[in-house]
């Protein structure tokens, strides 16, 4: 996810002398940030449910950082890694 915002004049005149490379930095950043605040909002919220509740998903609580990390396929082989 690249959010768009307004450069700052200071900004700017690196984006000139760089070619780019800062607005990408920026991008890189923002983007690390926004999945950071997102996976930490995951976990949060699936922390607050109860193992039935869980259950009922097929999921257990190893799961939840799993799922927080973007790297949950479905199943249960990966509860056995």
């Amino acid at each position: 996810m690249l959010l768009r915002y307004p450069i700052t004049s200071y900004g700017s005149h690196h984006v000139e002398l760089t070619g780019g490379l800062l607005t990408k930095f920026e991008d890189y950043i923002i983007a690390k940030f926004a999945k950071w605040a997102e996976s930490r909002r995951i976990s949060r919220e699936m922390g607050i449910m109860s193992d039935r509740e869980l259950a009922e998903l097929g999921l257990c609580r190893h799961d939840i950082a799993i799922i927080a990390d973007g790297k949950f396929e479905g199943g249960h082989d990966q509860r056995r890694a």
